[in-house]
């Protein structure tokens, strides 16, 4: 199983398991679903992939307990899958702002198609500058997501995450904390970075992964929501 991240062109989905066991399978699944629909891919249905995908999980070694599970869609419709181990991180994250734009009117915005390539790049040049991740604008201007990530930020003691007009992928995790937790969509601008008091990086693998420091700045590490979003994913493995 190669950690290799998939190239050519096609949809993708990535999923966390626990011991196994994958979390949101069937969201997941709905929205390649939704993505290959418009963009006219013929994949199998929506039972099939889950079928091949409870195969594969059956075969999961006792001794993995973290697993990254990525479904992947080429353009003819073939289906790919792996599982390999998966390191949760271990430390809250420090982001940096990217000069490299999301355009917000692209036909394959909001869907996670292969290649992946400007989110890949967009991680590394904030790894080469000892970042662990990077906040992305789209071409208005307005925050929308990080390189690899959804965001959720405290503004004035309100949860916010930029809506989906920004440009950002309508994320699992995301569209899980809208459901079930204080949390609100809205546009976002570069100034209210400067008095977030909180930020949290959102995604399937990271699930809430706080953010220590912004550019330099030291943010308030806020336990609260993600305790209450971690006791409903052990409550709804498949919301």
């Amino acid at each position: 199983m190669s950690a290799i991240f998939p190239e050519g062109d096609g949809i993708f989905e990535t999923l966390k398991t626990t011991d196994g066991v994958p979390f949101a399978l069937n969201r997941h699944i709905a929205r390649a679903t939704r993505s290959a629909a418009i963009l006219g891919l013929l994949i199998p249905s929506q039972d099939d992939i889950r079928f091949a995908v409870e195969a594969l999980l059956d075969k999961t070694p006792d001794t993995l307990k973290f697993g990254r599970l990525r479904i992947t869609f080429d353009k003819s419709g073939e289906v790919d899958l792996v599982h390999e181990t998966y390191h949760p991180w271990v430390s809250p994250a420090q982001l940096l702002i990217l000069d490299s734009p999301i355009d917000e009117n692209s036909p394959t915005v909001g869907m996670k198609t292969l290649p992946f390539t400007s989110h890949l790049e967009c991680l590394a040049i904030a790894r080469k500058a000892g970042f662990d991740d990077g906040i992305r604008f789209n071409l208005k201007g307005d925050v929308s997501e990080s390189a690899v990530s959804n965001l959720l930020l405290k503004i004035r003691g309100r949860w916010l995450t930029p809506n989906l007009a920004s440009g950002c992928l309508p994320g699992i995790t995301r569209e899980l904390a809208l459901e079930w937790l204080d949390v609100e969509e809205s546009v976002i601008a570069p100034s209210d970075l400067e008095i977030a008091e909180s930020i949290y990086l959102l995604s399937s693998l990271k699930d809430a992964q706080p953010v220590s420091m912004l550019e330099g700045r030291t943010l308030e590490i806020d336990t609260e929501l993600r305790q209450e979003l971690l006791f409903r994913m052990t409550q709804h493995i498949d919301p």
